[in-house]
């Protein structure tokens, strides 16, 4: 129990019981032939009164705390269920022929390995570099665990040093966007997962926004001619170069391709990340 809640509960009793005893009194104003002055029993009454009502707290507080730890403790034992019957289910290979023509079931790796191709494939990859890129970003977690590891030893996990080498490993996003178009790079977003363009979700009335006639549900692709792919690099974007000179928005509105032009500088819109094949050739 934290020591201010000793302290209360202690206080209390302690109050509680010279109240109960008819025992409290000051030097100053205790009469002459004992007992206790009418003021002092209302003082006494104040003081228990008060430390009822924070006794009250302290049992609300830890109800709270004990229903939240139980809920807590329910969830770790479904996760942990979980993580015991993948086993069983996912990586016992098969005691036969299954129906679909005598392939064994395959392990939980093999599946995930599976999955991470044809994801890439149904985001328009050939066969070759849907497994490619699958490899490279095994490669490239691995990669990333060694180098966490020796931050972490020493000392530069969370700094700029670590966020750059981060960036800097082969098979990173930021490596891969070098060497690939605008329309390869958001497939490859897609396909694993990440947010490939930016949608606006509201535009404050009499902004630069409104004026140039953009509305909610526009995908921002093009700001100032640089492809976008997330809200961070909009508003990078339109914090470079002069403010107010005219720069060029191009969005897709139901599908169609537009261009729009407005002053650098804020929209006045709010933005959120998605994620979607978007047609782009």
């Amino acid at each position: 129990m934290p020591r201010l809640h000793l302290f209360v509960v202690s206080t209390a009793a302690a109050a509680m019981g010279l109240w109960l005893g008819g025992r409290i009194t000051t030097p100053e104003t205790a009469p002459p032939g004992g007992g206790t002055p009418a003021v002092n029993r209302a003082a006494s009454w104040e003081v228990v009164d008060s430390l009822a009502e924070l006794l009250d707290r302290e049992v609300e507080e830890r109800l709270a705390m004990a229903d939240e730890l139980a809920r807590l403790r329910r969830r770790v034992a479904e996760l942990e269920g979980r993580q015991e019957r993948l086993p069983a289910t996912a990586a016992a290979p098969a005691e036969g022929p299954t129906e679909a023509g005598g392939d064994r079931d395959e392990s939980t790796e093999e599946a995930l390995r599976r999955g991470q191709v044809e994801a890439f494939r149904a985001a328009g990859f050939p066969e070759t570099e849907a497994h490619y890129y699958q490899r490279l970003q095994e490669e490239n977690a691995m990669a990333r665990l060694y180098l966490r590891d020796r931050a972490s030893r020493e000392g530069w996990l969370r700094s700029e040093r670590y966020a750059e080498a981060v960036a800097a490993l082969p098979g990173s996003p930021a490596e891969l966007r070098k060497s690939m178009d605008d329309a390869t790079y958001s497939r490859y977003l897609y396909a694993t997962g990440q947010p490939n363009h930016i949608r606006v979700t509201s535009v404050i009335s009499g902004s630069p926004a409104e004026t140039a006639g953009l509305a909610a549900g526009d995908v921002i692709l093009r700001y100032d001619g640089e492809r976008l792919f997330s809200g961070r690099a909009l508003r990078t974007a339109s914090r470079d170069g002069s403010a107010g000179e005219t720069v060029s928005l191009d969005i897709l509105r139901n599908g169609d391709r537009m261009q729009m032009f407005m002053p650098r500088g804020p929209l006045g819109v709010s933005v959120s990340a998605g994620s979607a094949l978007l047609g782009e050739s």
